[in-house]
C-alpha cells in the first residue's frame, strides 16, 4: 500500500512500482522475500539512498562490476531521452548535452550477462548516429581473460579523461574490484 498523503497535491498518484532487484537467496533477506512471495504487500514510506550527485557539465566516470551496472540505468535512459529530444521543457536542462559526458566501464563475465545491454548499447548507437560525445562505453569480459583493472589501468583511464573536467568517479562492484581503487 502506498500512503498518498506523502505526495504533493498536484502529484500523479499511482499504486504500482516497478523494481529491479537481485535475489541473493538469503531466506531472511528483503530481495528474497520480494522474489518469492508475490502476494505480499509492502508500504513505501519514502525514497532511500543517495542520488548520483551529477553536475550538469563535465565528465562522470563509473567503474562497475556485474549487477552494479543497474545503478546507472536511469542515467542512461535519461541521456537517451535527452539525445532524442524526448524530454519535456524544464526536464531537458538537468544535463548539458554538449558539455556533460558519462563514461561507463563495465566488467562482467561475458557479453550475455550484461544487464540492461539493449538500453546501454542503444545509447551508444544514438550518440554515434547523432555525432554526440556524451556517452562512452568500455566493456571488460572476464571470460576472455583480460587483465584485471589494476593501478596502472586506472591511472591511464583517468589521464585520458583528465583533459576534460572530471566531476565524479564511482566505483561499484565486488570487494575485490573495489579494493583496487582504495
Amino acid at each position: 500500500m502506498f500512503d498518498e498523503n506523502v505526495l504533493p497535491e498536484n502529484a500523479i498518484k499511482v499504486s504500482e512500482a516497478i523494481v529491479t532487484l537481485k535475489d541473493y537467496h538469503n531466506p531472511r533477506g528483503f530481495s528474497h522475500r520480494i522474489s518469492n512471495f508475490h502476494d505480499d504487500l509492502y508500504q513505501v514510506k519514502c525514497l532511500m539512498g543517495k542520488n548520483l550527485g551529477l553536475d550538469s557539465t563535465g565528465t562522470h566516470i563509473a567503474f562497475v562490476g556485474g549487477t552494479a551496472i543497474l545503478i546507472f540505468i536511469d542515467l542512461v535512459a535519461y541521456l537517451i531521452r535527452l539525445n532524442l529530444d524526448l524530454l519535456k521543457p524544464g526536464d531537458d536542462n538537468i544535463l548539458d548535452r554538449n558539455s556533460f559526458k558519462f563514461v561507463l566501464y563495465a566488467s562482467v563475465a561475458n557479453p550475455e550477462e550484461v544487464l540492461g545491454k539493449e538500453i546501454i548499447e542503444g545509447l551508444k548507437q544514438i550518440c554515434k548516429q547523432k555525432g554526440l560525445n556524451n556517452f562512452e562505453l568500455i566493456y571488460r569480459f572476464s571470460n576472455q581473460k583480460p587483465p584485471r583493472w589494476d593501478d596502472a589501468f586506472i591511472e591511464r583511464q583517468l589521464q585520458i579523461h583528465s583533459k576534460n573536467a572530471i566531476k565524479r568517479i564511482w566505483v561499484c562492484g565486488p570487494p575485490v574490484m573495489n579494493e583496487v581503487f582504495d
